[in-house]
């Protein structure tokens, strides 16, 4: 309970800031950039040693929005108000295209970093051993690819579950 308190108190009230209840655009505004002091914090915090996947999950006191990611690298996985959400980078080019691709399954594309297919994509890496992400960066030249191990996914997606079901 600790440390749920203390991650609210940590997370950037842009959170709360997201346009029309719209759950792409809430799904951005919990992005990877919101703050990379308080994910260095929230990572002391609530990531076990040896886990690359770093959990952050807060209540709004004002609207009761619950929201839960978990990041690694270039990767988050989402849990806003029940929806499941998988966002590919950051600083997206506008109308750019993402992809994402776990194992040697079909490779799934999304616009901006944000992907339709959640449930879907959240499946295969709970099963897989490797994802494979893509997203052109405002302002870069080149895509930017990242490969990211699925180890201790699951177990991670599971405690992420569990303190969202918390709050």
């Amino acid at each position: 309970m600790k440390y749920i308190l203390l991650v609210v108190l940590l997370i950037s009230p842009a959170l709360v800031t997201a346009k029309n209840n719209n759950i792409d655009d809430l799904i951005r505004d919990v992005g990877y950039e919101s703050n990379q002091r308080t994910a260095k914090t929230i990572e002391k915090i609530i990531t076990p040693a040896g886990s690359h996947w770093k959990i952050a999950c807060k209540r709004d006191r004002f609207d009761d929005t619950k929201i839960c990611k978990m990041i690694s690298k270039e990767l988050q996985v989402s849990l806003i108000q029940g929806q499941l959400g998988v966002l590919v980078g950051r600083r997206h080019a506008s109308n750019s295209k993402s992809a994402i691709k776990i194992d040697n399954n079909k490779t799934l594309y999304g616009a901006e970093g944000v992907f339709s297919d959640a449930t879907q994509i959240i499946y295969q890496m709970k099963k897989g051993r490797t994802v494979y992400t893509r997203f052109y960066e405002l302002n870069k030249e080149n895509n930017k690819d990242d490969e990211i191990s699925l180890d201790g996914f699951t177990e991670r997606f599971e405690k992420m579950k569990s303190i969202y079901d918390q709050l």
